[in-house]
């Protein structure tokens, strides 16, 4: 008589979580415009060799010290070797700055519970850029502004600052010299890479003498 083998039951469960569509383990993921959708996706699998039962997913949103802001979502029955990666999707818009958030999946086999996590990852970017300038050293944006003697010169310098999270490339200074219909006068100024915080006040200044 040969008694035929039977596998020990091994309950087990796997939680890939993507940013985006990007699995974004590791810091930073994608860059994401601030206030853009960003969409969290779910793909639950049963690597195991029984059937789980109470599947469910949570997602810290990001504040796992604040259990009231989490997503929740159930997955139910989850035969062996099957997965669903659709049921579980949860969106928000994005936040300034480096953002990490935790999911957690839980299933049951009997008393035996199955646990994974994983954790995603973006970078929320903020584009922002500002410009003072200033007449003769005065930041003259009202009239009558300084009062300049005609024929003395008058100097503007131009303070670029970068309010953004991340560098800007490519940054310009264009002045259309009092002639907007004229840009054959117009003064330009190429700043070229500003890092983000950063602000530039000597490279840019323009002279010429009152009217």
């Amino acid at each position: 008589l040969r008694l035929a083998s039977v596998a020990a039951p091994v309950p087990a469960v796997h939680l890939e979580k993507f940013t985006n569509g990007h699995n974004a383990d590791v810091a930073p993921g994608p860059s994401i415009p601030v206030g853009q959708v960003v969409t969290w996706t779910y793909v639950v699998s049963n690597t195991g060799n029984v059937e789980l039962t109470d599947v469910t997913v949570v997602d810290d949103h990001g504040t796992p010290g604040e259990p009231g802001d989490d997503y929740n979502c159930t997955v139910g029955v989850l035969p062996a070797g099957d997965y669903d990666g659709a049921r579980c999707v949860f969106t928000d818009t994005a936040e300034t700055g480096q953002y990490a958030n935790f999911a957690t999946v839980e299933g049951t086999y009997g008393v035996t519970q199955a646990t994974d996590i994983d954790q995603s990852h973006y970078f929320g970017v903020s584009t922002e850029i500002e410009l003072q300038k200033l007449t003769n050293g005065q930041d003259a944006d009202n009239p009558p502004g300084p009062a300049i003697p005609v024929g003395q010169v008058v100097t503007w310098t131009y303070i670029v600052t970068n309010n953004s999270s991340v560098a800007l490339t490519n940054v310009a200074v264009t002045d259309d010299h009092g002639t907007p219909g004229d840009p054959s006068d117009d003064y330009a100024c190429a700043i070229g890479t500003l890092e983000a915080g950063a602000a530039d006040d000597t490279t840019c200044f323009f002279t010429a003498t009152a009217e």
